[in-house]
């Protein structure tokens, strides 16, 4: 018993004749004939009960059927699960993020993942929340990073890893010297903040409002986070950045946060796939590496 042989006896058994049979295998009907008849000798059995023009299953027949329909798809399985590691080794990546997860999340995911896949192209869109929200529906994207759930309703959000925007200054700021500081202790400082319609702006007005905070601040908009990070260090004013922003400058003493309960912004970053399009290995793969990071 063979796997041509239990193709063979399947489409007969679906044609029930052997003639229909060799039509659908493009193989002649003695070869058809030859294979039923190899099976048949295989297990000492009748499998067909042969007519003219018509091959009926016999009882032994019927019970094989349902043994040959289930090892053919699971044989079907097989080669399947093994094209996805084949895809896996080759092929491209189209990933999104926000300005925040892209530069400091999905930067070092990449190197990780590129070693781990060297074959696998990867391409990054940088975005804000619509405009990869958008790509991520039309399928130009296969998996992105966000970090707000503002997004259209055909995508299915997963919550990816927590972030937190903290108050930074330069070392030798009064603020930045003090073991706490209240909310109100911010009032005549120059807040440097990202332009409004990002998350990271909605959560700093919030903080602002919540705080009465919002008429007694000098704003400064700057529209890049390196660059709020350089007014900073320039003693332009203090800022809340990603807390994976700050790493380097905090390490090198360039800024240092300013402490206290109400100084922590938290925030979410989520994994958005589109409805209806089918995850590729290599963006389940990623996913997966973004998870046990997260862990």
């Amino acid at each position: 018993m063979d796997l041509h042989q239990l193709e063979t006896f399947v489409a007969a058994a679906d044609c029930r004749n052997f003639s229909g049979a060799a039509r659908r295998l493009s193989l002649s009907q003695s070869a058809v004939s030859r294979q039923i008849e190899a099976l048949e000798a295989s297990v000492g059995i009748a499998l067909f009960t042969r007519g003219r023009r018509s091959a009926e299953l016999t009882e032994a027949g019927e019970r094989l059927l349902v043994y040959a329909q289930d090892i053919l798809r699971q044989v079907d399985e097989a080669k399947d699960a093994l094209g996805e590691l084949r895809d896996l080794e080759a092929g491209q990546l189209r990933l999104a993020a926000t300005t925040t997860p892209a530069r400091y999340l999905l930067a070092p995911a990449m190197v990780q993942f590129a070693n781990e896949h060297p074959r696998v192209t990867l391409h990054l869109m940088i975005g804000s929340v619509q405009e990869i929200g958008d790509a991520v529906s039309r399928g130009d994207v296969q998996l992105a990073v966000i970090s707000g759930p503002v997004v259209p309703r055909n995508l299915f959000l997963e919550p990816c890893m927590g972030d937190r925007l903290v108050l930074i200054a330069r070392p030798n700021h009064p603020l930045a010297r003090r073991p706490s500081v209240e909310p109100r202790a911010l009032l005549g400082e120059r807040l440097i903040v990202p332009p409004a319609g990002g998350c990271e702006r909605a959560a700093v007005d919030a903080f602002s409002e919540l705080c009465g905070l919002k008429d007694g601040l000098s704003m400064w908009e700057l529209d890049d986070t390196e660059a709020i990070k350089q007014a900073v260090v320039a003693g332009g004013g203090i800022a809340f950045v990603s807390e994976l922003a700050i790493q380097t400058e905090e390490r090198a003493g360039l800024i240092a946060r300013v402490r206290g309960r109400d100084m922590v912004l938290p925030r979410q970053f989520f994994l958005a796939y589109g409805k209806g399009h089918r995850q590729s290995p290599a963006s389940l793969s990623f996913a997966s590496l973004l998870r046990k990071m997260r862990a």
